[in-house]
């Protein structure tokens, strides 16, 4: 689907077409987004049909109505199309210490926060108070480095986002983990971080022009709309 597209293995019959029909619906700000093309029945939405009449051709889509409106494919490429697995697990991504996905985000509003408050390193730890730890901790692994023959050892973070990712956690207003609290409110906080970052990876990968005309302009603001399409 990536090359506008159906595969020859994706037909069931290579001597017929592939039909798929599909309803969008969108709020009042995106009205316009198809021109003139709505559903009679709703103003709100529009059914679309896509259609691939051969191996060797592209897919097509056409209004759901007695004319067949075609809608350009420009259209279609900028509608933006946001894929959520139901199968990632939450609690493996919505980390502070990771550096992608919903970890990148949380990492960004870290990086943000220390610019704002200019924190130190000293301010965070007192150095004094864990050299003896750091000490006591690198005697027991000396031991092990003597049986793999490494020379891997303790020490103290200076970097002060990573000191700060490694001291915060996620829950709720009881100290609960978020771990802990419900599939849906770990589910639908990783949703918004995941939009968040792939909003932030086109903007910041294309041209400014090509983010720009994926933007709906209405009384003044920017709005990006888009379908979350979840697996």
């Amino acid at each position: 689907m990536a090359i506008g597209k159906f595969a020859e293995t994706d037909f069931m019959d290579i001597t017929l077409p592939i039909k798929i029909k599909f309803k969008v619906k969108y709020s009042n700000e995106e009205i316009g987004y198809f021109e003139d093309n709505f559903d009679v029945d709703d103003s709100n939405s529009i059914t679309l049909v896509a259609v691939q009449d051969s191996v060797d051709e592209r897919i097509n889509y056409y209004h759901d109505t007695p004319n067949q409106t075609k809608i350009g494919m420009a259209t279609i490429r900028t509608m933006n199309i946001l894929y959520y697995y139901a199968q990632r697990m939450p609690s493996k991504e919505v980390d502070f210490r990771k550096t992608s996905g919903s970890g990148k985000v949380l990492n960004y509003l870290i990086q943000h926060s220390l610019e704002q408050s200019e924190i130190q390193e000293k301010d965070i730890l007192k150095k004094t108070k864990l050299k003896n730890i750091v000490k006591n901790v690198n005697i027991q692994i000396k031991k092990i480095n003597t049986i793999t023959g490494d020379s891997v050892s303790a020490y103290v973070e200076t970097e002060v986002d990573k000191l700060v990712c490694r001291l915060l956690g996620l829950g709720d207003e009881n100290g609960r983990e978020l771990s802990s609290l419900g599939e849906g409110v770990q589910y639908a906080f990783n949703i918004l971080l995941q939009i968040i970052e792939i909003i932030y990876n086109v903007k910041v990968t294309r041209k400014p022009e090509d983010f720009e005309e994926r933007l709906i302009n209405r009384d003044g603001k920017k709005l990006l709309s888009f379908i979350l399409s979840i697996r």
